[in-house]
């Protein structure tokens, strides 16, 4: 009974020996079984955390991306503001030359202009004293012409046929003063005529005077005061 004892005892003890040995190796293997699992959580936040931090890289990497479009933008922006400026500039001097040379003529055109307006304020000035003579001189005629009107009229003056002006009246005066010259005559005539008529009688034959004209005269062939 002893070596069989002794057999299980041994037994027993490799047994014990062996569930120990099981038990620490099942506590290790959850160890390490668990120190794996946090290794993977770990490495799985860090993951996480890569890919958390790869999103922000990868948005500020477009966000630098767009920035730096931005001032490419900008520096194209700013280069035609450059170009618009320069030739804004070159606009400015051209200006600013034709400026100078516009105040230049215009300088010499003011020079002119006011040389231009004494010369004027001369010329009025001498067709103001003619205008005055003119006047002076259209009064004149004016008093001449009514007096001339005057007379013609005075004068019973015809107006010649085809004619309406008082020139043509004034021309005609000579004719007028040669026709009254001839009814002053033939006037005259007649009373020398009615006188000798009434002094001598019939013994006083007329018609032996020589007055051709006044024997054709309405004088003479309307008056009651010669005896036929």
């Amino acid at each position: 009974m002893g070596a069989p004892t002794q057999e299980l005892s041994k037994l027993s003890r490799a047994k014990s020996n062996c569930i120990r040995f099981q038990e620490s190796e099942r506590v290790r293997l959850d160890e390490e079984a668990q120190a794996v699992v946090e290794q993977v959580t770990q490495a799985m936040r860090e993951a996480d955390q890569a890919k958390l931090a790869l999103a922000g890289a990868e948005e500020r990497a477009t966000a630098a991306e767009k920035r730096a479009e931005e001032a490419e933008r900008r520096a194209e922006a700013a280069e035609k503001k450059a170009e618009k400026a320069e030739a804004d500039a070159v606009k400015a001097r051209e200006a600013a030359d034709s400026e100078r040379v516009l105040r230049r003529t215009s300088s010499e055109l003011v020079s002119q202009l006011t040389a231009r307006v004494a010369k004027l304020e001369k010329e009025v000035e001498a067709l103001r004293a003619d205008l005055e003579v003119a006047r002076g001189e259209n009064t004149q005629l004016e008093r001449l012409r009514i007096g001339a009107e005057v007379l013609v009229n005075e004068l019973q003056v015809p107006q010649p046929d085809g004619t309406t002006t008082l020139e043509a009246r004034l021309l005609s005066i000579s004719n007028r003063f040669g026709a009254l010259r001839r009814e002053s005559f033939e006037a005259g005539v007649f009373w020398t005529l009615v006188m000798e008529q009434t002094h001598y009688g019939d013994s006083l034959d007329l018609e032996g005077f020589v007055v051709p004209h006044f024997w054709s005269t309405s004088a003479y062939r309307t008056s009651p005061w010669i005896r036929r």
